[in-house]
Protein backbone atom coordinates (compact mmCIF):
# COMPACT_ATOMS: atom_id res chain seq x y z
CA UNK A 1 0.00 0.00 0.00
CA UNK A 2 1.50 3.31 -1.02
CA UNK A 3 1.89 6.49 1.05
CA UNK A 4 -1.21 8.28 -0.31
CA UNK A 5 -3.53 5.32 0.32
CA UNK A 6 -2.28 4.93 3.89
CA UNK A 7 -2.76 8.66 4.48
CA UNK A 8 -6.32 8.68 3.10
CA UNK A 9 -7.29 5.58 5.12
CA UNK A 10 -5.97 7.19 8.32
CA UNK A 11 -7.87 10.43 7.66
CA UNK A 12 -11.12 8.52 7.08
CA UNK A 13 -10.62 6.21 10.07
CA UNK A 14 -9.76 8.96 12.59
CA UNK A 15 -12.77 11.20 11.93
CA UNK A 16 -12.72 12.96 15.31
CA UNK A 17 -9.09 14.01 14.97
CA UNK A 18 -9.64 14.88 11.31
CA UNK A 19 -12.51 17.22 12.17
CA UNK A 20 -10.43 18.86 14.93
CA UNK A 21 -7.52 19.47 12.56
CA UNK A 22 -9.90 20.67 9.84
CA UNK A 23 -11.43 23.17 12.26
CA UNK A 24 -8.02 24.48 13.38
CA UNK A 25 -6.66 24.77 9.84
CA UNK A 26 -9.84 26.44 8.58
CA UNK A 27 -9.87 29.05 11.34
CA UNK A 28 -6.15 29.78 11.01
CA UNK A 29 -6.27 29.91 7.20
CA UNK A 30 -9.31 32.18 7.25
CA UNK A 31 -7.64 34.61 9.65
CA UNK A 32 -4.43 34.63 7.62
CA UNK A 33 -6.27 35.11 4.33
CA UNK A 34 -8.41 37.95 5.72
CA UNK A 35 -5.28 39.62 7.13
CA UNK A 36 -3.51 39.33 3.77
CA UNK A 37 -6.47 40.84 1.93
CA UNK A 38 -6.85 43.65 4.48
CA UNK A 39 -3.14 44.50 4.32
CA UNK A 40 -3.15 44.56 0.53
CA UNK A 41 -6.33 46.65 0.42
CA UNK A 42 -4.92 49.14 2.93
CA UNK A 43 -1.64 49.41 0.98
CA UNK A 44 -3.57 50.02 -2.23
CA UNK A 45 -5.66 52.72 -0.54
CA UNK A 46 -2.49 54.31 0.88
CA UNK A 47 -0.96 54.39 -2.61
CA UNK A 48 -4.08 56.09 -3.93
CA UNK A 49 -3.89 58.66 -1.14
CA UNK A 50 -0.26 59.36 -1.89
CA UNK A 51 -1.11 59.97 -5.53
CA UNK A 52 -3.89 62.39 -4.63
CA UNK A 53 -2.33 64.16 -1.63
CA UNK A 54 1.42 63.73 -2.00
CA UNK A 55 1.96 65.59 -5.25
CA UNK A 56 3.89 68.64 -4.10
CA UNK A 57 7.23 69.80 -2.75
CA UNK A 58 8.39 73.03 -1.19
CA UNK A 59 11.49 75.15 -1.69
CA UNK A 60 12.73 77.52 0.99
CA UNK A 61 16.03 79.26 1.76
CA UNK A 62 18.63 77.49 3.85
CA UNK A 63 19.70 80.08 6.40
CA UNK A 64 23.43 79.69 7.09
CA UNK A 65 23.99 81.16 10.53
CA UNK A 66 27.79 81.07 10.66
CA UNK A 67 28.58 82.94 7.43
CA UNK A 68 28.98 86.69 8.23
CA UNK A 69 28.88 87.60 4.51
CA UNK A 70 25.20 86.55 4.46
CA UNK A 71 24.07 88.81 7.30
CA UNK A 72 23.55 92.55 7.76
CA UNK A 73 23.94 93.90 11.30
CA UNK A 74 21.97 97.10 12.04
CA UNK A 75 22.41 99.35 15.09
CA UNK A 76 19.17 101.24 15.81
CA UNK A 77 18.80 104.64 17.52
CA UNK A 78 17.04 103.03 20.47
CA UNK A 79 20.06 100.80 21.09
CA UNK A 80 18.62 97.67 19.54
CA UNK A 81 20.78 95.54 17.25
CA UNK A 82 19.07 93.53 14.52
CA UNK A 83 20.43 90.88 12.22
CA UNK A 84 19.01 90.54 8.71
CA UNK A 85 19.70 87.61 6.35
CA UNK A 86 20.98 88.83 2.97
CA UNK A 87 21.82 85.48 1.35
CA UNK A 88 20.33 84.10 -1.86
CA UNK A 89 16.54 84.33 -1.82
CA UNK A 90 13.60 82.35 -3.15
CA UNK A 91 12.42 84.81 -5.78
CA UNK A 92 10.79 84.96 -9.20
CA UNK A 93 14.02 84.05 -11.00
CA UNK A 94 14.40 80.86 -8.99
CA UNK A 95 10.72 79.98 -9.50
CA UNK A 96 11.08 80.43 -13.27
CA UNK A 97 14.08 78.07 -13.35
CA UNK A 98 12.26 75.37 -11.38
CA UNK A 99 9.11 75.72 -13.52
CA UNK A 100 11.20 74.73 -16.55
CA UNK A 101 11.34 71.17 -15.21
CA UNK A 102 8.92 68.91 -17.02
CA UNK A 103 6.11 67.51 -14.92
CA UNK A 104 5.41 70.57 -12.72
CA UNK A 105 1.90 71.91 -13.31
CA UNK A 106 1.76 74.97 -11.03
CA UNK A 107 3.22 76.66 -7.99
CA UNK A 108 2.07 78.66 -4.97
CA UNK A 109 4.11 81.40 -3.34
CA UNK A 110 3.96 82.38 0.31
CA UNK A 111 5.42 85.55 1.81
CA UNK A 112 4.82 87.41 5.06
CA UNK A 113 4.78 90.96 6.36
CA UNK A 114 3.08 92.87 9.17
CA UNK A 115 1.08 95.99 8.26
CA UNK A 116 -0.88 98.59 10.21
CA UNK A 117 -4.67 98.78 9.84
CA UNK A 118 -5.74 102.42 9.73
CA UNK A 119 -9.53 102.22 9.28
CA UNK A 120 -10.41 98.79 10.71
CA UNK A 121 -9.28 97.03 13.85
CA UNK A 122 -8.14 93.48 14.60
CA UNK A 123 -9.48 91.12 17.24
CA UNK A 124 -7.83 92.23 20.48
CA UNK A 125 -4.75 90.42 21.73
CA UNK A 126 -1.67 90.88 23.87
CA UNK A 127 -0.79 94.46 22.88
CA UNK A 128 -4.30 95.76 23.59
CA UNK A 129 -4.21 93.86 26.89
CA UNK A 130 -1.01 95.72 27.80
CA UNK A 131 -2.65 99.04 26.89
CA UNK A 132 -5.68 98.25 29.06
CA UNK A 133 -3.45 97.28 32.00
CA UNK A 134 -1.15 100.28 31.56
CA UNK A 135 1.91 98.20 30.74
CA UNK A 136 4.39 100.18 28.59
CA UNK A 137 5.92 98.79 25.42
CA UNK A 138 9.02 96.66 25.93
CA UNK A 139 10.44 98.33 22.81
CA UNK A 140 9.79 102.11 23.00
CA UNK A 141 10.30 102.56 19.26
CA UNK A 142 7.48 100.04 18.61
CA UNK A 143 4.56 101.47 20.68
CA UNK A 144 1.76 99.19 21.87
CA UNK A 145 -0.78 101.47 20.20
CA UNK A 146 0.73 100.74 16.80
CA UNK A 147 1.35 97.03 17.40
CA UNK A 148 -2.24 96.55 18.62
CA UNK A 149 -3.53 97.68 15.20
CA UNK A 150 -1.02 95.65 13.15
CA UNK A 151 -1.62 92.15 11.75
CA UNK A 152 0.09 89.55 9.58
CA UNK A 153 -0.39 89.62 5.82
CA UNK A 154 0.35 86.42 3.91
CA UNK A 155 1.03 87.11 0.26
CA UNK A 156 0.29 84.41 -2.28
CA UNK A 157 -0.26 84.11 -6.00
CA UNK A 158 -2.96 81.45 -5.48
CA UNK A 159 -4.57 81.08 -2.06
CA UNK A 160 -6.35 77.90 -3.14
CA UNK A 161 -2.97 76.15 -3.08
CA UNK A 162 -1.66 77.96 0.00
CA UNK A 163 -0.55 75.70 2.84
CA UNK A 164 -3.12 77.07 5.26
CA UNK A 165 -6.05 76.28 2.94
CA UNK A 166 -4.69 73.09 1.43
CA UNK A 167 -4.11 71.40 4.79
CA UNK A 168 -7.68 72.03 5.89
CA UNK A 169 -6.81 74.53 8.62
CA UNK A 170 -9.11 77.12 7.03
CA UNK A 171 -11.62 77.12 4.20
CA UNK A 172 -13.19 79.75 1.98
CA UNK A 173 -16.88 80.25 2.81
CA UNK A 174 -17.68 83.39 0.78
CA UNK A 175 -16.32 84.99 -2.37
CA UNK A 176 -13.31 83.68 -4.24
CA UNK A 177 -9.64 82.85 -3.74
CA UNK A 178 -6.66 85.07 -4.49
CA UNK A 179 -5.70 84.46 -8.12
CA UNK A 180 -2.64 85.18 -10.28
CA UNK A 181 -2.78 88.76 -11.51
CA UNK A 182 -4.70 90.09 -8.51
CA UNK A 183 -3.62 93.46 -7.08
CA UNK A 184 -4.76 94.80 -3.70
CA UNK A 185 -7.13 91.89 -3.05
CA UNK A 186 -7.61 90.26 0.36
CA UNK A 187 -9.21 87.35 2.19
CA UNK A 188 -10.28 87.92 5.81
CA UNK A 189 -11.66 85.68 8.56
CA UNK A 190 -15.36 85.63 9.37
CA UNK A 191 -14.56 86.96 12.87
CA UNK A 192 -12.56 89.89 11.44
CA UNK A 193 -15.35 90.60 8.94
CA UNK A 194 -18.04 90.57 11.65
CA UNK A 195 -16.04 92.86 13.98
CA UNK A 196 -15.52 95.47 11.24
CA UNK A 197 -18.84 94.94 9.41
CA UNK A 198 -17.03 93.99 6.21
CA UNK A 199 -18.49 92.00 3.32
CA UNK A 200 -17.16 90.76 -0.01
CA UNK A 201 -16.57 93.84 -2.16
CA UNK A 202 -15.81 96.21 0.74
CA UNK A 203 -12.39 97.83 1.17
CA UNK A 204 -10.06 98.62 4.06
CA UNK A 205 -6.69 100.32 4.36
CA UNK A 206 -3.28 99.00 5.43
CA UNK A 207 -0.09 101.00 5.85
CA UNK A 208 3.64 100.52 6.21
CA UNK A 209 3.92 102.35 9.53
CA UNK A 210 7.60 102.89 10.26
CA UNK A 211 7.15 102.01 13.92
CA UNK A 212 6.71 98.38 12.81
CA UNK A 213 10.34 98.41 11.73
CA UNK A 214 11.48 100.81 14.51
CA UNK A 215 12.33 103.39 11.85
CA UNK A 216 10.44 106.45 13.08
CA UNK A 217 7.27 107.81 14.63
CA UNK A 218 4.00 108.84 12.97
CA UNK A 219 5.45 108.22 9.53
CA UNK A 220 4.53 105.92 6.67
CA UNK A 221 6.81 104.39 4.03
CA UNK A 222 5.16 104.40 0.62
CA UNK A 223 1.51 104.83 -0.20
CA UNK A 224 -1.32 103.16 1.75
CA UNK A 225 -2.82 99.94 0.38
CA UNK A 226 -6.56 100.04 -0.33
CA UNK A 227 -7.50 96.37 -0.20
CA UNK A 228 -10.71 94.92 -1.56
CA UNK A 229 -12.21 91.97 0.29
CA UNK A 230 -12.72 89.25 -2.33
CA UNK A 231 -13.31 86.35 0.08
CA UNK A 232 -14.05 85.38 3.67
CA UNK A 233 -12.61 82.28 5.28
CA UNK A 234 -13.54 80.11 8.24
CA UNK A 235 -11.02 78.68 10.72
CA UNK A 236 -11.53 74.95 11.19
CA UNK A 237 -9.18 74.37 14.12
CA UNK A 238 -9.41 75.14 17.80
CA UNK A 239 -6.75 77.84 18.14
CA UNK A 240 -7.35 78.63 21.84
CA UNK A 241 -5.22 81.80 21.97
CA UNK A 242 -4.52 83.46 25.29
CA UNK A 243 -5.06 87.15 26.01
CA UNK A 244 -1.29 87.55 25.87
CA UNK A 245 -1.01 86.40 22.25
CA UNK A 246 0.00 89.32 20.06
CA UNK A 247 -2.60 90.57 17.59
CA UNK A 248 -0.41 89.72 14.58
CA UNK A 249 -0.15 86.10 15.79
CA UNK A 250 -3.89 85.51 16.21
CA UNK A 251 -5.20 83.24 13.39
CA UNK A 252 -8.45 85.27 13.22
CA UNK A 253 -6.42 88.35 12.29
CA UNK A 254 -4.48 86.73 9.46
CA UNK A 255 -5.08 88.45 6.12
CA UNK A 256 -4.27 86.69 2.84
CA UNK A 257 -3.52 88.99 -0.06
CA UNK A 258 -1.92 89.02 -3.49
CA UNK A 259 1.87 88.86 -3.76
CA UNK A 260 2.05 92.27 -5.45
CA UNK A 261 0.83 93.94 -2.25
CA UNK A 262 3.40 92.21 -0.03
CA UNK A 263 6.24 92.77 -2.50
CA UNK A 264 5.44 96.50 -2.68
CA UNK A 265 5.35 96.67 1.12
CA UNK A 266 8.76 94.98 1.32
CA UNK A 267 10.09 97.44 -1.24
CA UNK A 268 8.66 100.38 0.74
CA UNK A 269 10.96 99.39 3.60
CA UNK A 270 13.86 98.60 1.24
CA UNK A 271 13.69 94.84 1.82
CA UNK A 272 14.43 92.31 -0.90
CA UNK A 273 11.46 91.04 -2.87
CA UNK A 274 11.53 87.40 -1.83
CA UNK A 275 9.26 84.56 -0.77
CA UNK A 276 9.38 82.62 2.48
CA UNK A 277 8.22 79.41 0.76
CA UNK A 278 7.18 78.26 -2.67
CA UNK A 279 5.11 75.10 -3.15
CA UNK A 280 5.35 73.27 -6.47
CA UNK A 281 2.68 70.82 -7.63
CA UNK A 282 3.41 68.03 -10.08
CA UNK A 283 1.18 66.57 -12.81
CA UNK A 284 1.55 62.98 -11.61
CA UNK A 285 2.25 62.41 -7.89
CA UNK A 286 3.63 58.97 -8.74
CA UNK A 287 6.58 60.76 -10.40
CA UNK A 288 7.14 63.29 -7.59
CA UNK A 289 10.56 61.92 -6.58
CA UNK A 290 11.72 61.91 -10.21
CA UNK A 291 10.68 65.55 -10.61
CA UNK A 292 12.52 66.51 -7.41
CA UNK A 293 15.67 64.78 -8.70
CA UNK A 294 15.49 66.85 -11.89
CA UNK A 295 14.94 70.03 -9.89
CA UNK A 296 18.00 69.32 -7.72
CA UNK A 297 19.99 68.64 -10.87
CA UNK A 298 19.49 72.22 -12.13
CA UNK A 299 22.96 73.72 -12.39
CA UNK A 300 21.58 77.26 -12.54
CA UNK A 301 20.70 77.07 -8.82
CA UNK A 302 23.22 76.84 -5.99
CA UNK A 303 21.47 74.31 -3.77
CA UNK A 304 23.75 75.06 -0.84
CA UNK A 305 21.45 78.01 -0.14
CA UNK A 306 18.09 76.29 -0.68
CA UNK A 307 16.23 73.35 0.75
CA UNK A 308 13.81 71.06 -1.08
CA UNK A 309 11.42 68.89 0.89
CA UNK A 310 8.44 66.73 0.04
CA UNK A 311 5.24 68.28 1.28
CA UNK A 312 3.63 65.08 2.58
CA UNK A 313 1.90 66.35 5.73
CA UNK A 314 -1.59 65.79 4.30
CA UNK A 315 -0.70 62.29 3.13
CA UNK A 316 0.86 61.26 6.45
CA UNK A 317 -2.14 62.44 8.45
CA UNK A 318 -4.60 60.76 6.09
CA UNK A 319 -2.70 57.49 5.78
CA UNK A 320 -2.21 57.00 9.54
CA UNK A 321 -5.30 54.75 9.97
CA UNK A 322 -4.32 52.74 6.89
CA UNK A 323 -0.79 52.24 8.18
CA UNK A 324 -2.27 51.06 11.47
CA UNK A 325 -4.38 48.54 9.53
CA UNK A 326 -1.31 47.26 7.68
CA UNK A 327 0.60 46.87 10.96
CA UNK A 328 -2.30 45.06 12.65
CA UNK A 329 -2.68 42.73 9.66
CA UNK A 330 1.04 41.93 9.72
CA UNK A 331 0.92 41.21 13.46
CA UNK A 332 -2.13 38.99 12.95
CA UNK A 333 -0.40 37.00 10.21
CA UNK A 334 2.65 36.41 12.42
CA UNK A 335 0.46 35.40 15.36
CA UNK A 336 -1.61 33.06 13.16
CA UNK A 337 1.50 31.36 11.78
CA UNK A 338 3.06 31.00 15.23
CA UNK A 339 -0.20 29.81 16.77
CA UNK A 340 -0.83 27.34 13.98
CA UNK A 341 2.63 25.85 14.33
CA UNK A 342 2.23 25.59 18.11
CA UNK A 343 -1.22 23.96 17.93
CA UNK A 344 -0.29 21.56 15.16
CA UNK A 345 2.94 20.64 16.92
CA UNK A 346 1.02 19.91 20.12
CA UNK A 347 -1.67 17.83 18.39
CA UNK A 348 0.78 15.96 16.17
CA UNK A 349 3.09 15.23 19.10
CA UNK A 350 0.17 13.63 20.93
CA UNK A 351 -0.78 11.69 17.80
CA UNK A 352 2.78 10.47 17.31
CA UNK A 353 2.84 9.09 20.83
CA UNK A 354 -0.40 7.23 20.10
CA UNK A 355 1.04 5.93 16.81
CA UNK A 356 4.40 4.76 18.11
CA UNK A 357 3.52 1.12 17.50
CA UNK A 358 2.36 1.86 13.95
CA UNK A 359 5.59 3.73 13.21
CA UNK A 360 7.70 1.00 14.73
CA UNK A 361 6.02 -1.60 12.50
CA UNK A 362 6.57 0.58 9.43
CA UNK A 363 10.25 0.89 10.28
CA UNK A 364 10.60 -2.84 11.00
CA UNK A 365 9.19 -3.80 7.57
CA UNK A 366 11.60 -1.49 5.82
CA UNK A 367 9.58 1.67 5.20
CA UNK A 368 11.95 4.58 5.33
CA UNK A 369 11.66 7.32 7.95
CA UNK A 370 11.11 9.93 5.26
CA UNK A 371 8.04 8.09 3.95
CA UNK A 372 6.59 7.74 7.43
CA UNK A 373 6.98 11.49 8.04
CA UNK A 374 5.70 12.04 4.49
CA UNK A 375 2.53 10.10 5.30
CA UNK A 376 1.85 12.39 8.27
CA UNK A 377 2.49 15.38 6.04
CA UNK A 378 0.11 14.08 3.34
CA UNK A 379 -2.57 13.42 5.96
CA UNK A 380 -2.46 17.09 6.93
CA UNK A 381 -2.28 18.23 3.30
CA UNK A 382 -5.45 16.28 2.49
CA UNK A 383 -7.23 17.97 5.41
CA UNK A 384 -5.72 21.36 4.53
CA UNK A 385 -7.06 21.24 0.96
CA UNK A 386 -10.59 21.22 2.36
CA UNK A 387 -9.60 23.84 4.94
CA UNK A 388 -8.20 26.12 2.20
CA UNK A 389 -11.43 25.86 0.20
CA UNK A 390 -13.54 26.66 3.24
CA UNK A 391 -11.28 29.52 4.35
CA UNK A 392 -11.36 31.05 0.86
CA UNK A 393 -15.16 31.13 0.94
CA UNK A 394 -15.11 32.62 4.45
CA UNK A 395 -12.48 35.23 3.62
CA UNK A 396 -14.16 36.32 0.37
CA UNK A 397 -17.31 36.98 2.38
CA UNK A 398 -15.72 38.50 5.49
CA UNK A 399 -12.60 40.39 4.34
CA UNK A 400 -14.34 43.56 3.17
CA UNK A 401 -16.62 44.09 6.19
CA UNK A 402 -13.88 43.09 8.64
CA UNK A 403 -11.32 45.38 7.01
CA UNK A 404 -13.64 48.38 6.95
CA UNK A 405 -14.64 47.73 10.57
CA UNK A 406 -10.93 47.90 11.46
CA UNK A 407 -10.61 51.14 9.45
CA UNK A 408 -13.46 52.75 11.38
CA UNK A 409 -12.00 51.55 14.68
CA UNK A 410 -8.53 52.93 13.94
CA UNK A 411 -9.70 56.23 12.45
CA UNK A 412 -10.14 59.07 14.93
CA UNK A 413 -13.71 60.32 15.32
CA UNK A 414 -12.66 63.72 14.04
CA UNK A 415 -9.47 64.25 12.06
CA UNK A 416 -8.73 67.95 12.49
CA UNK A 417 -5.96 70.19 11.34
CA UNK A 418 -3.75 71.71 14.03
CA UNK A 419 -1.99 75.01 14.07
CA UNK A 420 1.41 75.98 15.39
CA UNK A 421 3.49 79.13 15.56
CA UNK A 422 7.09 79.15 14.43
CA UNK A 423 8.56 82.49 15.44
CA UNK A 424 6.32 84.96 13.55
CA UNK A 425 4.96 82.41 11.06
CA UNK A 426 1.74 80.46 11.39
CA UNK A 427 1.51 76.89 10.08
CA UNK A 428 -1.35 74.43 9.92
CA UNK A 429 -0.66 70.73 10.26
CA UNK A 430 -2.85 68.87 7.82
CA UNK A 431 -6.18 67.37 8.77
CA UNK A 432 -6.51 63.70 7.92
CA UNK A 433 -8.62 62.75 4.94
CA UNK A 434 -8.70 58.99 5.38
CA UNK A 435 -11.28 57.27 3.19
CA UNK A 436 -14.62 56.31 4.71
CA UNK A 437 -14.39 52.87 3.13
CA UNK A 438 -11.81 50.94 1.15
CA UNK A 439 -12.24 48.12 -1.32
CA UNK A 440 -10.87 44.85 0.09
CA UNK A 441 -11.02 41.81 -2.15
CA UNK A 442 -9.37 38.40 -1.78
CA UNK A 443 -7.11 37.86 -4.78
CA UNK A 444 -5.65 34.71 -6.27
CA UNK A 445 -2.29 35.94 -5.02
CA UNK A 446 -3.60 36.12 -1.46
CA UNK A 447 -4.87 32.53 -1.73
CA UNK A 448 -1.51 31.46 -3.15
CA UNK A 449 0.38 33.05 -0.26
CA UNK A 450 -1.99 31.43 2.23
CA UNK A 451 -1.48 28.00 0.69
CA UNK A 452 2.30 28.45 0.57
CA UNK A 453 2.43 29.65 4.17
CA UNK A 454 0.04 26.95 5.38
CA UNK A 455 1.97 24.20 3.64
CA UNK A 456 5.23 25.47 5.13
CA UNK A 457 3.65 25.49 8.60
CA UNK A 458 2.36 21.93 8.13
CA UNK A 459 5.77 20.74 6.99
CA UNK A 460 7.50 22.39 9.96
CA UNK A 461 4.99 21.00 12.47
CA UNK A 462 5.19 17.49 10.97
CA UNK A 463 8.97 17.37 11.13
CA UNK A 464 9.00 18.82 14.64
CA UNK A 465 6.52 16.22 15.93
CA UNK A 466 7.87 13.14 14.12
CA UNK A 467 11.60 13.71 14.52
CA UNK A 468 11.93 12.58 18.19
CA UNK A 469 10.27 9.21 17.46
CA UNK A 470 11.85 8.54 14.08
CA UNK A 471 15.33 9.03 15.50
CA UNK A 472 14.84 5.89 17.58
CA UNK A 473 15.27 2.27 16.51
CA UNK A 474 12.19 0.11 15.70
CA UNK A 475 12.94 -2.24 18.61
CA UNK A 476 13.02 0.65 21.10
CA UNK A 477 9.79 2.11 19.71
CA UNK A 478 7.91 -1.25 19.82
CA UNK A 479 9.18 -2.08 23.29
CA UNK A 480 7.89 1.28 24.55
CA UNK A 481 11.33 2.34 25.78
Amino acid sequence: MNLWKRALLYVRRKRGKTILLLLILTVMSSLALIALAVARGAMSAADDLQKSLGGSFEVQPTVIEDDPKLWKITQHEDGRVTKTYTGPAVNDELVKEIMKVKGIKTYCTSSWISLYLSDVKPIEGGYQSDIDEGIPSSVPSMPNEIMARSVSFYGTNSSEYHQHFRTGGIKLIEGRHIQPGDINKALISEEFAALNHLSVGDTFTAECRDELQARGFNSISGEPFYLEVVGIYQILVNTEPSKYTAEFLLPVNMIYCDETTVMEALQNWNFKKEYNFVYFYVDDPAHLNDVIKEVKALDTINWMYFHVSVDDSAYKASAAPLNTMIMLAAVLIVLVLAGCIALLLLILTMQVKERKKEMGIYLSIGIRKGKIAGQMFVELVVISVIAYLLSTVIAVTAANPVGNAILQATKPEQMEAKYKLDSIMLFYEAAGQAPERIDIQVSAGDVGWMIAGGTAVIAAATMGAAAPILKRKPKDILSGG
